[in-house]
């Protein structure tokens, strides 16, 4: 409802031309990309599911006799942490609804049908993703993945991959809705001793982690081989920061002086970066090519950048892991 035509069009105009267009192309066999939520949020939620997609599906088949075979297939989007450069999604793609089952009780001039088939894709979509009440309960949810999530794996002979990490997360949440129903001091201490726990970890510059691998290995021999990858690694690592710094820390600093708002900061700097680097390799490029002119050498060299770059990131969080465990 927010975007506006350059023409004068009313608003009924306007979803009229928006939904003829959407009719052309499903009936050419098309597939569209709607997020029926109509916001985008960084948030473990599912929020009203808007009427268009279902009054797009069923208009498309209604025009057509029911013949185009239409189906809505929900998609849910589940990230590890949104804003964090390479971090984790897993996407999980959930069950088709298909539209004979509204074939005789759909009328264009009613709104039931459009109803049922919306609270059908608000189901199927629930189904897909991670939900949480509130913040409260996100945070508690959080604390525990962190806590016991390699835990449960273990425990439960589980494989630790990410369908079966989006399963686990979904009975957590289930177990603390129960336990939010039938015993909510419980929870509230559970969520005082995480909290606290967690807290204390992070002042002191550790997590969690470090305590379940000196269950498992030697004092010695992880330094042994900490002081070995530092030591090898260091002279990349320099070369590296040299070439990447800049490109890498640029677009952060764009999306810091464009928006506060962690929704947003992400693809900002997403799109920033992919201008940042390509000037900079260029440059990089450009002053190797002056100097050598040897193809092959300005092509090992163009290689090495990105590579150089992806091992700093790795270096930089083997240090932080590193420093963790002597600390």
């Amino acid at each position: 409802k927010q975007d506006k035509a350059q023409e004068a069009l009313s608003q009924a105009e306007l979803n009229k031309r928006t939904f003829s267009k959407c009719f052309e192309m499903l009936e050419k066999k098309g597939s569209l990309l709607i997020f029926p939520e109509g916001t985008s949020i960084i948030e473990r939620r599912l929020r009203d599911i808007k009427t268009g997609t279902a009054r797009i599906a069923l208009g498309a088949e209604y025009e057509n006799n029911f013949e185009l075979g239409i189906k809505i297939i929900p998609v849910g989007l589940n990230y590890s942490e949104a804003e964090r450069f390479r971090s984790e999604v897993y996407v999980n793609i959930g069950e088709p609804i298909t539209l004979e089952a509204f074939k005789d009780s759909y009328n264009p001039e009613q709104f039931e049908v459009v109803e049922q088939l919306t609270q059908l894709i608000e189901q199927r979509l629930a189904d897909t993703i991670v939900i949480t009440n509130n913040d409260s309960e996100d945070e508690l949810v959080k604390n525990i993945e962190i806590l016991y999530k390699n835990q449960l794996f273990e425990d439960f002979r589980l494989p630790n991959q990410k369908r079966e990490e989006f399963f686990l997360i979904k009975q957590i949440v289930q177990a603390v809705n129960y336990f939010q129903q039938e015993d909510p001091a419980l929870v509230s201490h559970a969520r005082q001793l995480t909290n606290n726990y967690l807290e204390t970890l992070h002042k002191l510059k550790l997590t969690d982690e470090v305590f379940n691998k000196a269950r498992h290995r030697s004092i010695f021999l992880r330094t042994l081989q900490t002081v070995l990858v530092l030591t090898l690694g260091a002279p990349l690592y320099v070369y590296g920061l040299i070439h990447n710094y800049l490109p890498y820390i640029l677009p952060s600093k764009i999306a810091n002086l464009i928006t506060k708002d962690i929704t947003f900061r992400a693809p900002i700097m997403m799109v920033s970066g992919i201008f940042t680097f390509l000037l900079f390799y260029g440059v990089y490029v450009g002053v190797f090519w002056h100097v050598t002119h040897q193809i092959g050498l300005t092509l090992a060299y163009l290689l090495s950048l990105p590579l150089s770059g992806y091992f700093v990131l790795a270096y930089w969080n083997f240090v932080i892991r590193a420093s963790r465990s002597w600390n």
